[in-house]
């Protein structure tokens, strides 16, 4: 439910704990739902580093 989402914005995306780049493909409102239809542009992001 990110209404802000456009066509062509790339982002970070969370699926079974690990972070993707993504792009998003497709948006449609449907009554008081928004759907979004996005392409994985490569591996699993690394996990961020945290200071020692």
């Amino acid at each position: 439910m990110y209404p802000a989402l456009t066509s062509g914005q790339v982002i970070r995306c969370r699926l079974d704990e690990a972070e993707f780049l993504v792009r998003v493909v497709w948006n449609r409102i449907l009554e008081e739902e928004m759907e979004s239809g996005f392409l994985i542009l490569d591996n699993p992001l690394p996990p961020p580093k945290t200071p020692d």
